[in-house]
């Protein structure tokens, strides 16, 4: 269990980060990749970068975010935010390379 001073100093390191990266300072994990260095994926030929789907709710685009920071900048892979759905089977579906997810999984 944490003390209420403990999450007091993770909050105003936290807000800290985070107001370092909005007015554009040096952000980012110690020793990441920088972006030009980062490489795409290679799917069916064709060089994209990797594609991550946000879940609807607070918990699940936090993980996406914190998924790719680690992707981008630990492993040097290029990322983008693909698409935002509500349901787990609809993005487990889309994820899959299906199409029409929501046809399927909705």
């Amino acid at each position: 269990m944490t003390s209420p001073a403990m999450r007091v100093g993770a909050a105003i390191i936290g807000a800290a980060a985070f107001f370092s990266c909005v007015v554009g300072l040096e952000c980012g994990l110690p020793g990441a990749i920088p972006p030009a260095q980062r490489t795409l994926i290679t799917v069916d030929g064709i060089n994209v970068p990797f594609g991550i789907a946000v879940l609807d709710w607070s918990s699940a685009r936090l993980l996406s975010h914190i998924a790719d920071i680690l992707i981008s900048e630990v492993l040097g892979i290029n990322t983008t935010f693909t698409d935002f759905y509500d349901s787990s089977m609809v993005a487990s579906f889309a994820v899959a390379g299906c199409t029409k997810p929501a046809a399927v999984g909705g």
